[in-house]
């Protein structure tokens, strides 16, 4: 693991110096003292102890502690009171208890999560933790004891394929994951009160392959089409699939794949006008696919 420090007016980093972990470390956080670096050692099955000179930012220490199988994902709660791994191997987060004095960890309980957790967060309240389950395409919701770190809680709520990572916003009004799988993100709005989530949205990223529809033979239907589902660089699934089902249903459509991006309406007409009239084209966001 590389120690680097940051120059604080430019932001460069410098320095090549290394600390040893526990085998196949995969995440790391840092307490909010800046005085203890944990990471989630996936192969060694432990969370690496590593204390922080805050003076200088350099590392020592090599103890660790057990945590559950294949730990993916690690965070820590804002009091600095508590340390959780999302351990992919056993579907289980560990619950770890951390000393604010020396950086310590102890305890041995775990809480099960969906299928394969490999992502983990926490609200910067201390009253929600979150992980993300990579097998079964679902976020585990669980409350927190704010006094003792206790999590408790059995609810999920549906994402799109293979998330694998998760964040939540400062406000704690956000909490989105990065779907693999789907090549998308999750939106989910958080109630502050419960610490529950709803929502279904999701958003592409332009840069990917997306799908593309041959339309019937007029410029003006395609252009039409185009200026009702590309509003914007990026498209919320629900929108394009409301689209995308008139479009299956015109006579002559024919799916053909294409690796391309209209990004902006007036791009996207600019492309229109410049292809033959008998084959027309409409970019439509690849969301529309994923399961």
């Amino acid at each position: 693991m590389g120690v680097s420090r940051v120059v604080t007016f430019t932001g460069a980093l410098s320095g090549t110096s290394t600390i040893a972990t526990g085998s196949g470390p995969k995440a790391i956080c840092i307490s909010g003292d800046g005085a203890s670096v944990y990471t989630a050692n996936y192969g060694g099955n432990t969370a690496s102890i590593l204390l922080r000179n805050t003076s200088t930012g350099a590392l020592s220490g090599t103890s660790t502690i057990a945590t559950g199988s294949n730990p993916s994902g690690i965070c820590i709660s804002g009091d600095g009171a508590s340390v959780y791994t999302a351990n992919y191997g056993n579907s289980k987060v560990s619950i770890l208890a951390r000393n604010t004095s020396t950086g310590a960890l102890s305890g041995t309980s775990t809480i099960a999560t969906g299928s394969n957790p490999s992502g983990i967060c926490i609200s910067a309240d201390g009253a929600s933790v979150y992980a993300v389950n990579l097998g079964s395409n679902t976020v585990s919701i669980f409350e927190r004891n704010t006094s003792t770190g206790a999590l408790s809680g059995t609810s999920t709520i549906a994402t799109k394929s293979t998330p694998m990572g998760i964040c939540i916003s400062a406000d704690g009004t956000s909490v989105y994951t990065a779907n693999n799988g789907a090549s998308t993100v999750s939106i989910f709005a958080r109630n502050t009160s419960t610490g529950a989530l709803s929502g279904t949205s999701t958003i592409c990223h332009r840069v990917q392959a997306l799908e593309a529809f041959a339309f019937p033979q007029t410029v003006p239907q395609s252009m039409q089409l185009i200026l009702a589902v590309a509003q914007s660089q990026f498209l919320q699934e629900t929108q394009v699939l409301a689209h995308l089902v008139e479009l299956a249903q015109l006579p002559q459509g024919q799916a053909l794949m294409v690796f391309a991006f209209l990004a902006t309406v007036p791009q996207s007409i600019q492309l229109i006008m410049a292809l033959p009239q008998s084959q027309s084209l409409l970019g439509a966001n690849s969301c529309n696919t994923q399961k």
